[in-house]
């Protein structure tokens, strides 16, 4: 489940909270709005500093990869440059 991947995930130091700062990204046929959602409430449990500049929820993704996995869409790209460097800003 969602739920137990993001504990996972918490488990294994992937987030390890306290005033860090922390981007997010979603990926799928909808944009995972949803998915976000529910990862920012976990993220703010744990007491990461959510940089909100840096959270990107990408709709359609597979249409936005080429064939060898490298995304090929312009305004992609924009956008995960500009996260990350809000969430290096934010460091």
């Amino acid at each position: 489940t969602r739920a137990g991947s993001r504990e996972r995930a918490a488990d294994r130091g992937c987030v390890s909270g306290e005033g860090m700062p922390v981007g997010m990204l979603t990926a799928s046929a909808s944009g995972g709005a949803y998915v976000m959602a529910s990862l920012r409430e976990t993220l703010l449990v744990m007491e990461a500093k959510l940089v909100e500049a840096a959270a990107l929820a990408v709709a359609s993704v597979r249409q936005k990869i080429d064939a060898e996995g490298r995304c090929s869409d312009p305004v992609l790209l924009a956008g995960l440059r500009a996260s990350l460097l809000s969430l290096r800003a934010a460091a």
